[in-house]
């Protein structure tokens, strides 16, 4: 790192103290280029164990297994979280005092002050979200950081009280068999969607796809595979990875007439199986492309088919 000079008395020449000058020229260039060196490695490796750093790591990452809605639930739920813990906290000391003051946070904080809900806490379902995405992250961590050895949100969530905790009941098979037969009861019911409306229940009910998978079924995903009639969900902008399959056509939908049905929407031109939903939409609504769908099911079927929701809430 340093050059012994030589003594003046030993520079006989010119020439020598001129090559001892570009020499020492030299070496004060080659130093301040080590020193810059060392101050950017000190900032990069200083930044490295930030936990906002290595978050921003983890999206880029997750951005190319999971969908773009996932990733802005992530943005969403990590800036609460940077609420409390300091963008430039040490990954590696993160703890469960840390945890504890997270989940004390969420604990108390307001439902949704924008929608008149500031006198209620978010439910447990809500808040066990936000430590699944925190926990996730934190699994993730331990994979990729040395010094991250253990998740600090490992069986960690909220439960209800269970004298408050609402149950789903299934429908019965008196309410199958009626949703199944369903034909809107007004003339304005559906009106713009009439045979989306058709298909999508007994679609849904017969596959267990998601609201959004089946509101996204193309016309081609529709085919044989090895004979068995099937939705391709393989290319499909799904949930996650896991979700990209093969879904086998049970044979009541075949026998009601699905695949007739898809050959008329064939020769019609359409390229998808729920058209009618879009109708004068240029990006999906809430629940996504299925949100029409999916109010009208709620607000009419249900109640149609003699289902009162609100009584049901308040029965718990």
């Amino acid at each position: 790192n340093s050059y012994n000079a030589l003594p003046v008395e030993s520079i006989s020449t010119k020439a020598e103290l001129v090559n001892l000058t570009i020499a020492a020229a030299q070496h004060q260039g080659i130093k301040t280029k080590i020193d810059d060196l060392e101050k950017i490695n000190g900032t990069q490796t200083e930044n490295f164990h930030s936990i906002k750093n290595q978050f921003e790591m983890f999206l880029l990452e997750q951005s190319r297994k999971v969908k773009a809605d996932t990733i802005n639930d992530y943005k969403s739920r990590f800036k609460l979280l940077f609420e409390l813990i300091p963008a430039d906290f040490d990954c590696r000391i993160f703890g469960k005092m840390q945890v504890q003051e997270i989940k004390n946070m969420l604990l108390i904080r307001p439902a949704n002050t924008t929608k008149g809900c500031a006198d209620k806490s978010l439910n447990a379902k809500t808040i066990n979200g936000y430590l699944s995405n925190y926990r996730t992250f934190f699994s993730w961590l331990t994979k990729n950081v040395e010094g991250v050895d253990k998740n600090p949100f490992a069986d960690v969530s909220v439960k209800d009280n269970e004298l408050i905790r609402v149950n789903r009941r299934p429908f019965t098979p008196a309410e199958i068999h009626q949703l199944l037969n369903y034909k809107p009861q007004h003339a304005s019911e559906a009106k713009l969607f009439r045979d989306d409306a058709k298909w999508f229940v007994p679609i849904t009910l017969y596959t267990g796809m998601r609201l959004n998978e089946v509101s996204e079924i193309r016309i081609d995903d529709v085919k044989q595979v090895q004979g068995v009639w099937c939705f391709d969900l393989r290319s499909q902008d799904v949930k996650n990875i896991s979700s990209r399959r093969l879904v086998p056509i049970a044979q009541y939908l075949l026998d009601i007439g699905l695949i007739e049905y898809i050959h008329k929407l064939k020769q019609s031109k359409k390229t998808l199986l729920f058209s009618q939903i879009r109708r004068g939409k240029k990006a999906p609504g809430k629940a996504g492309w299925g949100d029409p769908i999916s109010r009208w099911f709620n607000r009419s079927v249900l109640k149609n088919i003699g289902i009162d929701v609100k009584t049901e809430e308040r029965n718990k």
